[in-house]
């Protein structure tokens, strides 16, 4: 994982307060056993305070995905502090079997030895559809909608078309609206 902390991912580095969890707070845990964990730790000293707006009337969480990644952090601390965990800030270039073993090597040209390997990876960048290739460049396409200051230069009283209905989208619409946003945005599947 090349990023400073474990456990954050495309869904869990976002910053903005209105990218929420989409399933409540009882519904989310690190510990399979232990399906309450995070709700627990939520109420905890060690959980941020939530922004206001987190709790429905029922009492359920539906915090900011930040505050999970922070969650998932701290139950991660102790293993790295052990060792039982050891986070390699790099990425992967290649692999080969060796003597019955599974060799990594990093980008930086180290090797990890390993007996078993589990391709846990994250979604590729994002790119442009061949259909909308002819608008590439163009300065009214944002192609990231995550990269750092992507939605700043939409005005308030611009019209938007989101074209996606998921997480991403569903994230476009929460920061255009945090910000403020007044003209009519569009979401097309």
């Amino acid at each position: 994982e090349p990023r400073a902390v474990l456990g954050q991912g495309l869904a869990y580095s976002t910053s903005d307060p209105e990218h929420r969890l989409n399933v409540p707070d009882h519904k989310m845990s690190l510990a399979t056993d232990d399906p309450e964990d995070f709700h627990r730790w939520l109420h905890s000293p060690e959980a941020p305070a939530l922004p206001s707006g987190s709790a429905t009337l029922r009492g359920e969480i539906f915090a900011p995905r930040a505050v999970f990644a922070t969650y998932v952090a701290a139950r991660l601390r102790p293993y790295l502090a052990s060792g039982q965990i050891r986070h390699v800030q790099g990425s992967a270039a290649s692999a080969r079997l060796d003597a019955g073993k599974l060799i990594v090597r990093t980008e930086d040209g180290g090797e990890i030895a390993t007996d078993q390997l589990i391709l846990s990876i994250t979604h590729p960048a994002p790119r442009i559809p061949a259909e909308l290739a002819a608008l590439a460049g163009h300065p009214a396409l944002i192609a990231d909608a995550y990269a750092p200051g992507a939605l700043d230069r939409i005005a308030a009283r611009e019209r938007v078309l989101v074209l996606g209905s998921g997480l991403t989208g569903a994230d476009v619409v929460a920061t255009l609206a945090r910000r403020g946003h007044l003209a009519r945005i569009d979401m097309l599947s």
